[in-house]
């Protein structure tokens, strides 16, 4: 049997399991077919596609069969315990609201489906591996990808540009090219790059920590 990553998981509560079954998949069309296939293996009476009081609520959903003796908490101005049994079939319903409104289905089949196509709730597994980032060679895709060496590049510009175009009087106004010194013209230009280049480094720095920050906290979820 040939080997098969778990980069996928999604995990089945049952309703009267404390922890619930993991299904893996290698993608997210394999993952699918293996809950299908699970589901149909065990036939559960009742499940759901996670926890309770999970951080989504509306995510939540709850999937039961009713012999006709059932109950659900419904509505009422006069009972805070009054209830409603549910007649004989299969239902699937919000899993954590305080009144739920079922929504009745034909068959076992159709919930599997329903659960595989709208609920199921796919989560990075243990072999996710995140997709390497390809960066084109190309010197344009390059200053995109690197934004300290496009700040230094915008550093080169406006150095060039104060000293190719002197402004309010000629090159008498402008003190770089009026001290008529090289070493100071060549200072002035790396001082500008070194300047943006820090601003640029800092920039950047800064974006990647809030991503990474941003990726430990919220690994990939694909919703099916």
């Amino acid at each position: 049997m040939p080997f098969k990553t778990k980069r996928w998981k999604t995990e089945i509560w049952l309703e009267d399991r404390p922890q619930p079954a993991i299904i893996y998949g290698d993608s997210l069309a394999t993952l699918r077919h293996a809950a299908k296939s699970w589901l149909f293996e065990h036939h559960p009476q009742a499940f759901s596609n996670t926890f309770p009081h999970y951080p989504i609520p509306e995510q939540r959903k709850k999937y039961l069969y009713s012999d006709g003796t059932r109950e659900i908490p419904v509505f009422s101005l006069y009972s805070s315990t009054e209830h409603k049994v549910l007649s004989k079939g299969w239902y699937r319903l919000p899993g954590d609201a305080l009144f739920p409104q079922p929504v009745r289905l034909e068959s076992f089949e159709h919930v599997v489906t329903s659960f595989v196509e709208k609920d199921i709730i796919a989560e990075a597994g243990p072999d996710y591996k995140h997709g390497v980032k390809k960066i084109d060679p190309s010197c344009v895709m390059r200053l995109i990808a690197h934004p300290a060496l496009l700040a230094a590049a915008i550093g080169l510009a406006t150095a060039s540009c104060y000293l190719a175009v002197p402004i309010y009087g000629g090159s008498e106004k402008n003190f770089i090219l009026a001290s008529s010194n090289v070493l100071i013209v060549i200072a002035f230009i790396v001082m500008m790059m070194l300047c943006f280049l820090g601003i640029g480094y800092g920039l950047y720095k800064g974006m990647a920590v809030l991503e990474t920050a941003k990726e430990q906290k919220a690994p990939p979820t694909h919703r099916g």
